[in-house]
């Protein structure tokens, strides 16, 4: 592996205090404020999860239908709840927490991959990363998935590439040995391959997978790995030595299983591959530039430009430790570009260290190449020692970072009086909503809304979901009454579906109320047909608009 100024070891007395400086940045961006915004409907899968397993013993909706996704999540929420009750701080401390442990999981993985100034850059980068703080600061699993992923990508490092050390291969020596599998152990050996650290890393993974399917993707970054390692071996040793080598078994073994994955699933990888919710429908999360755009956007610049720097920083280079980081993001990145037919920002989460790790090994390299001339040309007589002088001029050149867009909003998240916003509206909002209607409704009165979960959480009370993204997920699961009609899995209310049901209701002689997202409500027909936005901007009274124009209230009176 070659050496580069990325490997220039720091002391502990200075890098302990650095990494505990960064870990108290991200802690407080993470922790502070946390219970301000109201808790999103998203969030409240989890609510209800914990709420029911410490209930009951299983994860239900208010429904009465199942609610385990991602129960490693919810069992965390449902310790949380144990410890400061069922609250907003509860259902959020686990993703906070684990948030805080992802910094820390980003520094050691860097560290050991990369050394140790790209770990300090790594571990800082990610604490104040807009789109890893937004995450932490709500109960969704995606901090959880990333800490078992990252873990398990490492021990599987470990077992994959340095299997040869240590005590594990004492005890796969004689474990081959005792049933006579000399040869077996031999070649593990041989190829430094360690089955008790990859079987660690395959119970990491299963956890993982527990907490979110898209673990399945790390054979294809495997796949990527071995493909560049035999390439290299061939280019270095011959196509013998790589032809025998443990990169080309690994990747014939991956493409083998794959191939019988499409033989024998393939209803269900071409549903993996065109899967797009009802919601994403016509929208930007089926556009393949969407994770260029966010990789070079204003809020992640100039991270975009650094990884490709770094990226060609590794492949010059040939290290294997930063090509091994380097093909998880890669490959995963490359299957949502041109695979997949529905993208998400948080589909990268699980990976989106390893693209801070490249950018932050870019920096590291490009600051340090520079390093002697500065030392040569600005401090000739310095009597400062190198590290020193070092740290000096990587403070220096890291000033720009107060001034770019994504630390101005990583600062302002925190402090936000409406709470994050998650594409749709603000968290706040809903919950302001459903006050001004709770001051106002009466007991007969009839709500419907485009959140039913939502509504039924904080105003206590929802007649009807008007959500054909719901919808559509309840004709998938066949979520039915027994007289035919359909039912929200969330929150158990019936649909309305036509224009009639409202119309018929009008007649009632009861004062009905409409809560919406103005995005699902009056903008985007997936989630509310044209015909029912007409018929309820023609017949209701806009009553109620949020401050920041992303939640509305329509009221009926009759006469």
């Amino acid at each position: 592996m070659s050496n580069s100024y990325a490997d220039y070891e720091i002391k502990n007395t200075v890098l302990i205090p650095l990494l505990a400086l960064v870990i108290a940045i991200g802690t407080f961006l993470r922790f502070y404020n946390l219970t301000v915004p109201s808790i999103w409907v998203d969030e409240l899968n989890h609510y209800y999860a914990a709420e029911s397993l410490l209930e009951h013993g299983k994860a239900i909706f208010p429904s009465g239908e199942p609610n385990e996704r991602a129960m490693p999540y919810a069992w965390l929420v449902t310790y949380s709840f144990k410890l400061f009750g069922a609250n907003a701080f509860a259902v959020r401390f686990p993703s906070a927490f684990m948030g805080v442990l992802c910094i820390m999981m980003t520094f050691w993985f860097a560290r050991k991959m990369f050394g140790d100034i790209t770990a300090v850059l790594s571990s800082l980068f990610i604490a104040i990363s807009p789109f890893a703080i937004g995450w932490s600061r709500i109960s969704r699993f995606y901090t959880l998935f990333q800490f078992l992923f990252l873990l398990g990508l490492y021990v599987f490092y470990l077992g994959y590439e340095r299997g040869d050390k240590g005590i594990f291969a004492k005890w796969q020596d004689k474990l081959l040995h005792a049933v006579k599998l000399t040869g077996l152990s031999n070649l593990l050996r041989k190829w430094q391959i360690n089955i008790f650290l990859i079987a660690i890393a395959g119970i990491l993974f299963y956890i993982s997978y527990l907490v979110h399917q898209l673990t399945a993707l790390f054979a294809a970054g495997l796949f990527f790995y071995a493909t560049i390692m035999f390439v290299i071996e061939w280019r270095n040793d011959g196509i013998g030595v790589a032809v025998r080598s443990k990169y080309l078994f690994t990747t014939v073994a991956i493409a083998v299983l794959g191939a019988l994955a499409m033989l024998f699933a393939a209803s269900f990888v071409e549903y993996a591959i065109t899967y797009t919710p009802k919601w994403a429908e016509g929208t930007r999360f089926q556009d393949r530039k969407l994770y260029l755009d966010f990789l070079f956007d204003h809020y992640n610049f100039p991270m975009g430009a650094l990884f490709f720097i770094g990226l060609y920083q590794i492949i010059a280079r040939v290290q294997r430790r930063a090509v091994y980081a380097m093909s998880f993001f890669v490959a995963n990145l490359a299957l949502f570009v041109l695979v997949f037919t529905f993208r998400h920002f948080q589909y990268l989460y699980n990976v989106y260290p390893l693209f801070i790790m490249v950018s932050a090994f870019a920096v590291a390299n490009v600051v340090g190449m520079e390093f002697e001339s500065i030392k040569k040309r600005w401090f000739p007589k310095t009597k400062l020692k190198q590290g020193l002088l070092m740290g000096l001029v990587f403070c220096g050149f890291l000033a720009w970072l107060p001034l770019t867009p994504s630390v101005r909003l990583a600062r302002r998240i925190p402090v936000s009086p409406d709470g994050s916003f998650n594409g749709a509206m603000y968290m706040e909002e809903w919950r302001g909503a459903c006050k001004f209607v709770g001051e106002r409704i009466k007991p007969d009165d009839l709500v419907i809304s485009t959140d039913a979960l939502g509504t039924l959480h904080y105003l206590g009370h929802v007649d009807y979901d008007l959500n054909f993204a719901d919808l559509d997920l309840a004709h998938q699961h066949d979520l039915r009454f027994e007289d035919g009609r359909y039912f929200d899995l969330y929150s158990g209310k019936p649909f309305i579906t036509e224009v009639e049901q409202i119309q018929h209701a009008m007649t009632e002689n009861k004062t009905i109320w409409v809560l919406g997202q103005r995005y699902k409500l009056l903008e985007a027909p997936v989630f509310v047909p044209l015909a029912i936005r007409k018929m309820i901007l023609a017949n209701f009274e806009r009553v109620h608009t949020t401050d920041n124009n992303t939640v509305v209230v329509f009221r009926f009176a009759p006469d």
